[in-house]
């Protein structure tokens, strides 16, 4: 039969240019997870944020909201269950909006949840101030390909394209 080829996995790394944007290991703050407004409130919880806890996973993505009337983009966080986006549990500071490609389709692991009786003054103020706060640390990334990138793939699919011309003349002739 065929022999499977292994798996390899091409990496270009350069100062000007890597290849991901934001490496695994990187933290943000999820705000908001206290409070049961913009849809962070479902058939199964009172309030969704309540479920975050060390080690639950989210994933960010960038959304619609309409704040005081007026619809603006958010980054939302959504709990993870069996693989599938389940409930919104909270929202990226708003400035981290203008880096949504950055983070949006980004999964992360929370590693710290504040509350009440965080030992940390801080921590509790942020808390209180954001209505309720984690902290996570981003395990993945859906970066957008730098140009060098994107080049090499197209060639490479030229180039895929071309052989499997020859190829099939090569079966039809």
């Amino acid at each position: 039969m065929f022999a499977a080829a292994p798996f390899q996995v091409h990496t270009t790394m350069s100062a000007q240019h890597p290849t991901s944007h934001h490496p695994t290991g990187i933290t943000v703050e999820i705000v908001g997870t206290e409070a049961s407004t913009q849809g962070r409130s479902c058939d199964r919880h009172l309030c969704c944020g309540s479920v975050l806890s060390e080690d639950v996973v989210v994933r960010l993505r960038k959304v619609q909201v309409v704040m005081k009337g007026k619809e603006e983009p958010a980054l939302a966080a959504y709990l993870i269950s069996d693989g599938i986006d389940q409930c919104r549990v909270g929202f990226l500071p708003r400035h981290l909006i203008k880096h949504s490609q950055f983070y949006d389709g980004a999964i992360a692991q929370v590693t710290e949840v504040y509350s009440n009786t965080s030992t940390s003054p801080s921590s509790r103020r942020k808390f209180h101030h954001n209505k309720g706060c984690c902290i996570a640390a981003l395990i993945s990334d859906h970066a957008p390909p730098d140009k060098s990138t994107s080049r090499e793939a197209k060639r490479q699919k030229t180039s895929n394209n071309n052989s499997n011309k020859d190829e099939e003349s090569y079966d039809t002739e």
